[in-house]
C-alpha cells in the first residue's frame, strides 16, 4: 500500500489522517466490503428513485456511517482500481449474456469492439478490431457493444454510440459495461437507455489465455430501442431490471 502522500492526502486536513490511515493499513481487508457496499448503495438509490423519488441510505450516509468521508472512499476506490487494472481489454463476455442479447435484438448485425476469438461467440454479422479501429468505421443495425476500458476509449465509445442512434444508423444496442454511474460517459447512455439490467454479482469474463476475471465493479447491462418489454423478459434472469414504459 502507498503512503498517504501518493494516495493524494490533503496535508491540510490533518483531523483526517488517523482514520485515513487506518483505511490505508486496512485496505486489504476492508476493499471488497467498501465495493459491495457502494454497489448495494447506489442500485438502492436507482430503486428509490424510480419508486417513490426517495433515497433511504445512500453512499453518502454509509460513509458516514463507518467514520470516513465519501469524498475520500471514492478517492481510495478509485485508487484501488487503478492499482489492480492492468489496462488489458482482451476479457470478453460470457456466452449466456451473447445469446439473450441475440434473442432481444434478433441478430446482432455489428460489434464495434471486438476480436476475432470474441466473435466466435457473439457472431456479428461485421466486428471491428483494434487494428480496424472501430471509432472511425460506420457503425449500423443492431449492436451489440462491450467496450474496451483503456483510459479515454469507453468515453469515445459511447459517444459513438449516441451520435449514430441519432443519426438513425443504429437501430438496436444492447451494451455492457461497468456500473459507473459517477462519470460521463455513463450518464450519457443513461439518458438515452430505454431499459437496463443491474446484475446479480460480478459478470466473470473470459480470455483464451488467461483464467475468468471478475473486474472491481459490478455491471450495468443497457438497452437502446423499442423492445423494452423483450429486454425486460430477457435479462429478468439476470438481475433487476428497469425499463421506460413510454
Amino acid at each position: 500500500m502507498d503512503d498517504l502522500q501518493t494516495w493524494g492526502y490533503d496535508k491540510s486536513v490533518e483531523w483526517m489522517q488517523p482514520r485515513i490511515s487506518k483505511w490505508v493499513d486496512m485496505w486489504d481487508e476492508i476493499e471488497p466490503e467498501l465495493i459491495i457496499a457502494k454497489q448495494e448503495t447506489l442500485h438502492q438509490g436507482a430503486r428509490n428513485d424510480l419508486t417513490s423519488g426517495t433515497n433511504s441510505r445512500g453512499w453518502g450516509q454509509y460513509c458516514e456511517d463507518i467514520g470516513i468521508t465519501k469524498r475520500w472512499a471514492n478517492k481510495l476506490l478509485a485508487k484501488a482500481h487503478v492499482s489492480q487494472n492492468t489496462g488489458d481489454n482482451e476479457w470478453y463476455t460470457p456466452k449466456e449474456y451473447i445469446t439473450s442479447a441475440e434473442w432481444v435484438l434478433r441478430g446482432i448485425d455489428l460489434d464495434p469492439a471486438s476480436t476475432s476469438e470474441a466473435n466466435e461467440i457473439v457472431k456479428a454479422h461485421v466486428y471491428y478490431t483494434a487494428d480496424a479501429n472501430g471509432l472511425d468505421q460506420e457503425w449500423h443495425g443492431r449492436v451489440w457493444m462491450n467496450p474496451p476500458y483503456a483510459s479515454g476509449l469507453i468515453d469515445k465509445f459511447s459517444q459513438k454510440l449516441i451520435e449514430q442512434l441519432q443519426k438513425g444508423n443504429v437501430t438496436e444496442a444492447i451494451v455492457l459495461v461497468n456500473n459507473a454511474t459517477d462519470t460521463k460517459w455513463l450518464q450519457l447512455m443513461l439518458e438515452w437507455c430505454n431499459a437496463i439490467c443491474f446484475p446479480q454479482g460480478r459478470i466473470h469474463f473470459w480470455s483464451r489465455t488467461k483464467e475468468t476475471a471478475s473486474p472491481l465493479q459490478g455491471q450495468a447491462i443497457l438497452y437502446f430501442g423499442e423492445g423494452n418489454l423483450r429486454f425486460k423478459d430477457e435479462f429478468k434472469q439476470f438481475g433487476e431490471v428497469f425499463y421506460s414504459s413510454e
